[in-house]
């Protein structure tokens, strides 16, 4: 997602703190998500 994109399509910069902010948000979580099966894996392999 790319602010150019949000401020084609009329957003004001207020707006496209709030949205990129909301994304960063679910970015992390799903990034947390892997990191933890990766572990898990990694537990795994090692038993």
């Amino acid at each position: 997602m790319k602010t150019e994109d949000l401020k084609s399509q009329g957003l004001t910069d207020e707006q496209i703190a709030f949205v990129m902010a909301e994304n960063g948000k679910d970015v992390k979580r799903e990034k947390d998500k892997t990191d933890s099966y990766k572990t898990q894996l990694n537990t795994e392999k090692r038993a």
